[in-house]
């Protein structure tokens, strides 16, 4: 991708440079057009003043072209130089619009007087009372029709590229402009091969000048409309009827050009029209000839480079098929020992998904025997202990004093070793049953649980006077009845081991991430740092039954509990200060 944006870029970047200089062409041509325009009016003009007929006409015999046209030339070809200097300028644009409707008011008042016959004194009135110019009018008159005609289509194609958006009549103005130019190069043949007939015969000629005139001003505005438009876009550009067409349209040009030149030259030698005429014959010939040579070198040319792009496309293609053919080998080959992979992955998965569902097995079946033991434990172990302690307390009810003193005092540890057996058997069944006998989780109210909790400690609360506070709790997803014997046992743990002082516990939670954490803060005795990592074992115990009662087994139901939750339990201690136990709850949507 990189590879192919990097070469894509620098040949929009090529493209885009080439347009510009194309449109600074064009614009070029149009000011130089437009210059001509209004140097061809300034030199009628002078010409006039100053009475040569050579500048009025370019030439001897021909017609003149009067005042008013020529000063229509100099508004028209100057007010465009202005606009294609500066399109964008408001005033340029006004000069355009205000050299047009004097433009087209003076052919108005032509066709008028042409064909009313009525002497309006157009001339007269701009040549003497405007231009100011002496000399009296020779030769010129109201305007031919040819030369309105091409005057009103020249106005109409300026009015449509000048107020008229570009794309919706670039064509229709460059065809009008087209149209008066192919006009007047027929006019200007008229004028070399003699025909009067081509300009306007006897009746009202149009003026050598003004053909010149009308072919710069309109090809001006072609070049203006720009190489997008017709009908430069048929002329212009790589294709093979571009090509054509511009070689077709150069030789015409040169040998017409060649054909004039020879026939003045001989008209003046007093040639004779048979000799003139085989003279034609000839040179169309040379000209179908070269034609002829120049499309089949043109088509030929365009045909080889043709042929050598298509070789050399094929042995491009040919080389880019092996290398493609190679990259699918070796693609194959990639494939192929990555699927050998992947079958020797499934295969191990399979063994590993199947090692799993027998370790599932062996567990829900080590579930079952540890359930079966904890109904054992909570039955056919409890009733001996229940006889042996039940006997015991006959026998010391009925013989204590009656006996030695160590009897009496080998009676109380019996009792004592079967109520702590008994203890810790019932401490063991609900540790078996966290896992086994737990609720489905459901939307609990932490605050009801902690004060079911603390209705539960009651007597202990009150025997010890500790105080018990939190702040606001939330509520969780959990198991309610596992949630009251977690804080159950932290806070009755936490009133275990008091100091002398008034006990103290606050329960808060914050939210971090997505799980709740709960601190259980206390003002106990604290913890030794070599004890915190086996203080969630079973049977661990930091101090003597003695000096504080229990089974080791709480803090361990605790750890169960919560990661049956799916959270971590962990604890902070400074010792002889008090501890803070943490445990979090995950953040759950309710089922």
């Amino acid at each position: 991708m990189n590879g192919l944006s990097g070469s894509a870029k620098p040949e929009a970047t090529y493209r885009s440079n080439n347009s510009d200089t194309s449109r600074n062409i064009f614009n070029i041509i149009a000011l130089v057009c437009s210059a001509i325009t209004a140097s061809i009016g300034i030199l009628v003009i002078a010409g006039w003043e100053m009475r040569l007929r050579i500048l009025t006409s370019f030439g001897t015999n021909y017609v003149p072209m009067s005042p008013s046209v020529a000063l229509a030339f100099i508004l028209l070809g100057s007010a465009w130089l202005f606009y294609s200097l500066m399109p964008a300028r408001w005033f340029s644009k006004i000069y355009v619009l205000a050299s047009v409707l004097f433009t087209l008011i003076l052919v108005l008042l032509n066709l008028i007087q042409f064909f009313t016959g009525a002497e309006i004194g157009i001339e007269e009135v701009l040549i003497r009372r405007v231009l100011a110019l002496s000399p009296p009018i020779r030769g010129a008159g109201v305007i031919s029709l040819i030369t309105a005609a091409c005057f009103l289509l020249s106005c109409i194609a300026m009015i449509l590229q000048l107020l008229v958006p570009k794309r919706l009549v670039a064509d229709l103005s460059a065809g009008l402009a087209s149209v008066v130019v192919l006009a007047n190069l027929v006019i200007l043949l008229g004028y070399l091969y003699g025909a009067p007939l081509f300009y306007g015969g006897e009746v009202r000629p149009v003026a050598f000048p003004v053909a010149i005139a009308f072919v710069t001003l309109c090809l001006g505005l072609i070049a203006t409309a720009g190489p997008d438009y017709f009908p430069l876009r048929l002329l212009l550009g790589p294709s093979v009827a571009a090509i054509l067409r511009r070689t077709f349209l150069l030789v015409i040009f040169i040998f017409t050009l060649l054909d004039v030149v020879l026939y003045n030259i001989l008209s003046r030698f007093g040639a004779g029209e048979a000799l003139l005429a085989i003279l034609s014959m000839l040179i169309e010939l040379v000209i179908a000839s070269v034609i002829v040579l120049q499309l089949s070198q043109t088509i030929g040319g365009t045909m080889d480079r043709a042929e050598a792009g298509r070789k050399q496309a094929e042995v491009a293609l040919r080389k880019a098929f092996d290398e493609l053919e190679i990259r699918v080998h070796d693609r194959t080959s990639e494939l192929a020992k990555a699927n050998k992979e992947l079958q020797t992955e499934i295969t191990e998965r399979e063994k590993v998904e199947e090692k799993l569902k027998q370790t599932l097995e062996e567990l829900e079946r080590s579930n079952k025997e540890l359930e079966q033991f904890a109904y054992i434990a909570s039955h056919d172990l409890q009733e001996p202990l229940r006889m042996v302690s039940g006997f015991t307390q006959i026998i010391e009810r009925r013989y204590r004093g009656r006996l030695d003193k160590s009897a009496d005092e080998f009676i109380t540890y019996i009792i004592d070793g079967t109520t702590r057996m008994q203890r810790m058997i019932e401490d063991l069944l609900a540790y078996s049953r966290v896992g086994t006998r737990g609720k489905p989780f459901e939307p609990t109210y932490l605050e009801e649980v902690l004060g079911q909790a603390v209705a539960n400690l009651k007597v202990a609360i009150e025997q010890s006077n500790a105080v018990v506070t939190h702040d606001p709790l939330p509520t969780v997803i959990a198991d309610p009845t596992q949630m009251v014997q977690l804080f159950q046992n932290l806070i009755s743990n936490a009133i275990k081991f008091k100091r002398e002082e008034q006990p103290h516990v606050h329960i808060s939670a914050k939210m971090q991430g997505n799980e709740w954490i709960f601190p259980v803060r206390d003002n106990g005795i604290g913890i030794s740092p070599e004890f915190l990592g086996r203080l969630f074992q079973l049977f661990q115990r930091e101090h003597t039954t003695r000096e504080y009662p229990g089974t080791g087994i709480g803090l361990a139901v605790c750890k169960r509990i919560v990661e049956r939750h799916g959270g971590r339990i962990w604890v902070e201690s400074v010792q002889g200060k008090g501890s803070t136990f943490y445990f979090t709850i995950p953040v759950r949507t309710p089922q």
